[in-house]
Formats: structure tokens, C-alpha cells, sequence
């Protein structure tokens, strides 16, 4: 014999008077007072791998914006030869690009590795990055001023420290767990 669904719930509605008191099995089922904690739980987590996301994706902008104008302006020191070739030293690159780093120069000279090079012809331009095996290869990076009218080539590359760990496999990192910010500019000396 089947009943009804009225039937069914009619019947539980008086055990549960019963058992509650007078609609004591209604007043259970429309108890809701953790559903705000579950539905928080739910969505917390994801709330919060997006926001500090959003969080550390906004400061690498910020940084690899930052270290194009720095090699932007020291670009412009060497093309219009204000920074001398004789004293093209890494330390002094280094130094020159920090300048513009403004508030993310506190490490920028042990952070930042700069490959600086005169070209025969803009055919010549090397696309391949100097890093190996997940460090850098000083081999692979000069520290050379043409003179004017030469073809000059200027890449600098910064170790960001992501402050988030769950972003590290988004973006390359070094065997040392820092991820690679670069800026790269090729032009022509003016004649000086």
C-alpha cells in the first residue's frame, strides 16, 4: 500500500511533536543557525587564493614596470653617451639601473644580473635567456658600451622573491625558488 507524500510527512510531523514537543520536527528542520559558518568554510579558501593572487600578481607588475623604466633611462645614458664606455663595469650597470628602481632597490644590486653588449646587425639579436639549469650563467652575460652609432643591446634580469608560496608553480623559477623578471631594449647609439 503506498500513501501519499502529505501522509508521510503528517506522520513524521506528530512523532516529531512527540519527541521536540509541539512542532518540535519542523522547528529542527528549519534550524539554520551553522549554515553561515559551512557556507563561510566553503568559501573562504578560494576567496583567499584569489586575493593574494590578485595580491602578487599586482606587485610583479608593479616591479617589472618599475625595472623597464629603470633599463629604459639607463638605455638612454648609453645611446646618447652620457654613460662613458671605460667605466662599463658590471657593479657600476648594476648601480646605474638600481637608481631607478626607486622603493624595490634594497636588494636590486645583488637581485639583478645585466647583460649589456654592442651588435654587428639588428639579425644578431640573441633571444635566448642566460639562465641554465635553473641559475643564472654569468657566462653568458657582457658588460660592453659600443661606441656611437653601434648597435646596442641592454637586458636586465631581477630575482623576485614570490611572498605567496601557492604562486610558484605559475611562474618559472630558479633552482633557488625566486621567479625572473626581465626587461630587454635593443637600439642605435647616436653618434657621439
Amino acid at each position: 500500500m503506498i500513501r501519499s507524500l502529505s501522509h508521510v510527512l503528517y506522520r513524521l510531523q506528530i512523532r516529531g511533536a512527540r519527541r521536540f514537543g509541539r512542532l518540535g520536527l519542523l522547528r529542527a528542520l528549519k534550524n539554520d543557525s551553522g549554515a553561515g559558518a559551512v557556507e563561510f568554510a566553503l568559501v573562504v579558501a578560494p576567496f583567499l587564493f584569489l586575493l593574494f593572487g590578485v595580491m602578487e600578481l599586482a606587485l610583479i607588475v608593479l616591479a617589472g614596470i618599475t625595472l623597464e623604466g629603470a633599463t629604459d633611462r639607463f638605455s638612454r645614458l648609453v645611446r646618447t653617451g652620457q654613460f662613458p664606455a671605460a667605466s662599463a663595469t658590471p657593479d657600476k650597470i648594476k648601480a646605474e639601473i638600481c637608481k631607478g628602481m626607486t622603493f624595490f632597490a634594497t636588494d636590486c644590486t645583488s637581485t639583478l644580473v645585466v647583460d649589456v653588449r654592442v651588435l654587428s646587425d639588428y639579425s644578431n639579436i640573441p633571444t635566448a635567456d642566460p639562465i641554465k639549469s635553473g641559475a643564472f650563467d654569468s657566462s653568458q652575460v657582457q658588460s660592453k658600451i659600443g661606441n656611437g652609432g653601434e648597435i646596442q643591446m641592454v637586458r636586465a634580469y631581477m630575482q623576485w622573491t614570490l611572498l605567496f608560496p601557492m604562486m610558484k608553480p605559475i611562474f618559472h623559477t630558479l633552482d633557488n625558488g625566486k621567479s625572473v623578471l626581465s626587461a630587454k631594449t635593443t637600439f642605435k647609439n647616436e653618434q657621439f
